[in-house]
């Protein structure tokens, strides 16, 4: 698999580490077919193992981390940074995450932002892999979930090809991730 995997910019690009660690629990449901455990319970032992790697942060600093994700001005701000970054990177490196930040926010949120490219759900297409995507798009989640912050998608790259929406509302409380969010029916991916 490592051998296909697209170069996106190496460590110094925004979403490296995702894309390898996405594909770290691709290769574990790929090796634990063979001993007839399903998608999707390869999906929630992606959900243990991501929610163990977040709780395992010092309480005060998933505070912080906390705090920055529910502070709509803050966010924005190191977001269209990230979006320069991100196009930046794409420029040379095509094929890697590129965002933009919505100004204002989608009507009835706090914040949003659209992932434009996803180097994650191209690999998934071209490589047979589409079986795990939505179980990669809940560890989005699983992660704000933990730090407190209401995510809500209703687009992913993966099932609609034109972007992810990640979108906040802090009047909310976080949805629940667990069974994954794309099979509770309710409309968000």
């Amino acid at each position: 698999m490592l051998e296909r995997f697209p170069y996106i910019g190496g460590d110094a690009a925004s979403g490296t580490k995702n894309l390898i660690g996405a594909y770290m629990f691709v290769s574990m449901g790929e090796v634990l077919k063979k001993y007839g455990v399903t998608t999707a319970q390869s999906g929630h032992l992606m959900i243990l193992i991501y929610e163990r790697q977040f709780t395992k942060i010092p309480s005060f600093l998933r505070n912080i981390m906390g705090k920055i994700f529910t502070n709509p001005r803050f966010l924005t701000k190191m977001f269209l940074k990230k979006d320069r970054k991100n196009a930046l990177n794409a420029a040379q490196n095509p094929g890697s995450f590129e965002t933009q930040t919505q100004i204002p926010p989608e009507k009835g949120y706090d914040f949003s932002y659209h992932n434009l490219v996803c180097p994650l759900a191209d690999f998934a297409k071209k490589y047979g892999y589409e079986e795990y995507m939505p179980y990669i798009c809940n560890l989005d989640y699983v992660m704000f979930g933990i730090l407190g912050a209401p995510l809500y998608r209703e687009h992913t790259c993966f099932d609609d090809g034109d972007y992810c929406d990640f979108k906040l509302k802090l009047s909310a409380k976080p949805m629940d991730y667990d069974p994954p969010v794309f099979t509770q029916g309710n409309g968000y991916k």
